[in-house]
């Protein structure tokens, strides 16, 4: 039996499907001379962003014994008012220290229906003090879901915030986001704010040769690609390391209940039927990331019927839509 690397329950925090190359220049960074204080990572959908910044907030050893990394995810947050989204940042830092063994008093705060700045501020230097000789990492994802606040004060109590962070000795910064995260217009005092900030710039894609090692590299002591049914992968998944990771789950599987050590095309196409046909809500967000185009050639997979009426060759090689 293959052991299957690819997690389809648990796709951002997969085993391969992260730069370990991000991962060292963080460490190298902020254990340089002055340390770096704040990290910016830009990285589009699918460009393994997101799985990288899980990945250490999951192992934080990666970047050395002293570091708790916390995950902070804005996407909720910023649709409440200022008060309640630091409330969440209150518990989200809180709960993710108490699943490392720190227990942070709870201090004496009414939480309803938020808490003020200053009263996060006196939690994060009571964390500070408990903690100290070890570096709390934040990892603010979608970092530029703040800087496009139409909340004026929401925005200038965020980088009140980030300020007292950056000043503060025993906290690090990791702010990622998709693109450019300084471009909205609002964002100049953020600017002046991270100006020693440095930047890792992932592009939209991950080189070819790169995604071709993510897909042979963790199971080839198992099994054989032909060299078209790993280009039949890059070419349906667009290179979104999600889809890849997901619709190589099901590679696996399909290899596992036919026994076959070999990958061709055919068994591309069966791994495509059942991603077409999981239920789950995975799915939903493979399906969702997929290019229009790409749908029609994945759905097209997956009918038996049109694929005998048409035959691979016109999908793949002849449609207009791959133009």
């Amino acid at each position: 039996k293959i052991p299957n690397p690819y997690s389809a329950y648990d796709i951002e925090t997969g085993k391969w499907f992260y730069h370990e190359d991000v991962i060292k220049k963080v460490r190298g960074e902020f254990e340089s001379s002055p340390p770096r204080k704040v990290i910016v990572i830009h990285g589009f959908i699918g460009s393994g962003k997101t799985s990288t910044l899980l990945r250490i907030a999951d192992e934080p050893g990666m970047l050395g014994a002293n570091y708790i990394p916390i995950y902070i995810d804005t996407g909720d947050a910023l649709a409440l008012t200022a008060s309640a989204a630091f409330l969440f940042f209150y518990n989200t830092i809180k709960d993710s220290l108490g699943l490392w063994g720190y227990q942070i008093d709870k201090p004496n705060y009414s939480f309803s229906p938020g808490i003020s700045l200053e009263e996060l501020k006196v939690f994060l230097d009571i964390v500070g003090k408990k903690l100290a000789g070890h570096t709390v990492l934040l990892i603010i994802d979608d970092f530029e879901r703040i800087q496009q606040s139409t909340d004026t004060k929401t925005l200038e109590v965020f980088q009140e915030l980030f300020k007292f962070l950056i000043d503060d000795t025993g906290f690090r910064l990791i702010l990622a986001g998709k693109g450019d995260i300084f471009k909205p217009a609002r964002a100049s005092d953020m600017n002046d704010l991270l100006k020693g900030a440095f930047q890792i710039e992932l592009g939209m894609f991950l080189e070819r040769k790169k995604i071709e090692k993510m897909i042979v590299e963790p199971v080839k002591k198992h099994v054989k690609y032909d060299p078209e049914a790993i280009k039949e992968i890059v070419r349906l998944t667009g290179r979104n390391l999600y889809c890849q990771q997901l619709l190589c789950h099901y590679l696996v599987e399909y290899l596992n209940e036919k026994r076959l050590p070999l990958c061709f095309g055919a068994e591309v196409q069966q791994a495509v039927y059942k991603a077409i046909i999981d239920k789950r809500e995975d799915f939903e967000y493979f399906w969702n990331h997929l290019s229009y185009e790409r749908k029609i050639v994945m759905a097209a997979l997956a009918d038996d019927n049109l694929m005998k009426k048409r035959g691979r060759y016109y999908f793949f090689d002849e449609s207009p839509l791959l133009d």
